[in-house]
């Protein structure tokens, strides 16, 4: 297939395949390049690929969709796979995505990073991929990074954490929002979807995990509004421009060269005004996204209290907690009750809240009978937020570092119930 000439759609079918391809020259100087292909497969399925660049200065900027659609009547389609172009263009190309180079390899984060990945997760890295974040628990991360940034490659950045206290001292600059424990999260630069955190304990094993978390971030990648440079309608637009000119120079036998001018004061027109409409609607997302945050965060009166979460909406739970538990000390049909009742109407949350779950694993990890800590029991205690200090026949546990909070477990406990004092001892003073 031979290469198009500026403003030329060159089409032909290779192999059963109609592959369509064009170029473009702007009067503003920047360029579009557009490659489309479909076929239809045995199944009787269409699949209908494109590939649309476009350059402004010294900015490019490249999208490719995939989608397939069927001739008939079938219970499920198939996920399309990430095109092998995109693997070529990140290993060939050597683009960046605000911040962070686009690569089909994990970024692992070094300690004194910190503020970069609070940018990250703040949605303020400049970047407009997501970010896959894992955390580290007593063992390191849960998922194979190498692995799901192959996967994930064009897709989303994954980003390693390097340590333990490293997630300990991003909990401020990122206003707790951040994971730790072994757990991931999902965070979209410009709010276009919720921020999601996954938690091992929800997945039967870490493919089912990693498999969910593909699937996320490809059912929010096709609902997202796209770049309007980088699409086919663009470039369709461009075209019909082009020869709508053409013609009606032709007719008013006004040069080419003049009414390209026309044409490109308009296009620039229009450009300034999508340009503040973007701008606007940017602004606006990084509102809600905000608004969002502070929701999840603050919930009015946690805003500007000295306690940080210990992990995500500890505060609003632990306060949930203390309501539900207060109402059998508080007087029948009296004020207060109304209140409290009040507010865990609007605020509660269905089920067990997350200290209640917390407290469970806890009673699983000091049984009676409790014969001292495993190599599970450990990683799991560090997936809670605890670190372990050891100290003879006694080792000492700290909930997130804070002083406050230490408890002694024996390391050949020979009572029956110490396990289960150590239990209480611990959800007492945490959960």
């Amino acid at each position: 297939m031979r290469w198009p000439l500026d403003g030329e759609l060159v089409e032909e079918v290779v192999h059963g395949t109609r592959v369509v391809a064009t170029q473009l020259t702007e009067p503003d100087g920047s360029a579009r390049v557009g490659f489309r292909y479909s076929y239809v497969d045995k199944e009787r399925r269409e699949w209908t690929g494109e590939l649309v660049g476009h350059l402004a200065g010294d900015q490019s900027t490249c999208a490719v969709r995939v989608r397939v659609e069927s001739m008939d009547v079938l219970p499920h389609l198939p996920d399309p796979k990430v095109p092998y172009v995109i693997r070529s263009l990140i290993r060939e190309a050597a683009g960046t995505d605000g911040e962070l180079a686009l690569q089909d390899r994990p970024h692992e984060l070094v300690e004194h990073q910190l503020p970069v990945a609070a940018r990250l997760l703040l949605g303020q890295a400049g970047n407009r991929l997501p970010v896959v974040y894992l955390s580290q628990d007593a063992r390191g991360v849960v998922l194979d990074p190498e692995r799901l940034a192959r996967f994930l490659a064009g897709l989303a950045h994954v980003v390693v954490e390097p340590s333990r206290s490293f997630a300990a001292r991003l909990r401020e600059p990122t206003y707790g929002l951040n994971p730790d424990g072994g757990t991931v999260g999902i965070f979209w630069p410009d709010h276009s979807a919720a921020r999601v955190i996954l938690r091992p304990r929800d997945y039967r094993d870490a493919d089912q995990m990693g498999r969910d978390l593909r699937f996320r971030i490809r059912k929010a990648l096709l609902n997202r509004r796209p770049l309007r440079e980088t699409t086919w309608q663009a470039i369709d637009r461009a075209l019909i421009a082009r020869r709508h000119l053409a013609a009606v120079a032709e007719e008013t036998q006004r040069t080419a060269e003049e009414w390209m001018q026309d044409y490109a004061q308009a296009e620039q027109a229009w450009d300034r005004d999508q340009a503040e409409s973007d701008a606007e609607i940017r602004r606006l997302e990084a509102e809600v996204g905000r608004l969002r945050q502070q929701i999840a965060t603050s919930d009015g009166l946690l805003t500007d209290i000295d306690e940080e979460d210990a992990y995500p909406n500890e505060r609003k739970h632990q306060l949930l907690l203390a309501l539900r538990r207060s109402l059998g000390n508080l007087e029948p049909d009296s004020r207060r009750q109304h209140i409290v009742l009040a507010v865990l109407k609007r605020h509660d949350e269905k089920g067990q809240l997350e200290p209640e779950l917390r407290a469970k694993e806890i009673k699983q990890i000091f049984p009676k009978g409790f014969r001292g800590l495993g190599g599970r029991d450990r990683s799991r205690l560090s997936q809670l937020g605890f670190s372990m200090v050891p100290g003879g026949s006694h080792e000492k546990l700290i909930f997130q570092g804070d002083q406050r909070y230490v408890f002694t477990v024996a390391g050949t406990p020979s009572d029956q119930r110490t396990g289960l004092n150590t239990a209480a001892d611990i959800i007492r003073h945490v959960f």
